[in-house]
Formats: structure tokens, C-alpha cells, sequence
């Protein structure tokens, strides 16, 4: 049961930090259709980093609770790794932001 969590988890962290990349890209395109054809402007899109840290926590309780941790880590290094990866999304959307504005102008 606990390696289904994990895996679920995982999975669930992956498609987060995804969400994290390609949000510059469809905030930009949003803009974009928005100038082009007129009409209401388009809202905000949430990165909500709370969700990344709940599945972090998660995974790094499921791998303490086990003998052989997530995929062979123990919980510090799940622990790392997973905040490493938060940070690393967050940086990288940041600088597809901020490339895909600076090629539009």
C-alpha cells in the first residue's frame, strides 16, 4: 500500500512541477490571442507551491516509513531531492518567462 502512495505521489509531484514549466508558455499565449483578438483579458494562472510541498512531504513520510525508502534514498536524500526539484521548477519557469518575453519584443 505504501509503494502505491509513493508512486502515486510521485506521479502526482512530476505533473506539478510540469505545470511549473509550461505556465510561462500558455501565460504568454494567453496574452498573446487576448492582443490579437480583443475582447476580456485573460485572468491570473495559479502556481499554488503549497501542493508541491504537501507531495513533498508525503514522499519523504512514506520513504521514513519504510526499510528501502523511495527507489533506494532514504528520507533525507527524497527529501533533497524533492525540494531541489521544487526550486529548480520554479527557477526554470522563471527564465522560460522571462526568454519567451525578451524574444516577443
Amino acid at each position: 500500500m505504501i509503494l502505491i502512495i509513493e508512486y502515486l505521489t510521485l506521479f502526482l509531484l512530476s505533473m506539478k512541477l510540469l505545470w511549473n514549466i509550461l505556465t510561462p508558455i500558455a501565460v504568454i499565449q494567453r496574452h498573446k490571442a487576448w492582443e490579437s483578438t480583443g475582447g476580456q483579458k485573460p485572468g491570473a494562472i495559479s502556481m499554488a507551491p503549497i501542493v508541491e510541498i504537501a507531495l513533498v512531504v508525503v514522499l519523504t513520510a512514506t520513504s521514513s516509513i519504510t526499510d528501502r525508502g523511495l527507489f533506494g534514498f532514504n528520507y533525507p536524500r527524497v527529501l533533497l531531492a524533492g525540494v531541489f526539484a521544487i526550486i529548480s521548477s520554479y527557477l526554470l519557469a522563471f527564465l522560460l518567462g522571462a526568454l519567451i518575453n525578451m524574444a516577443r519584443r
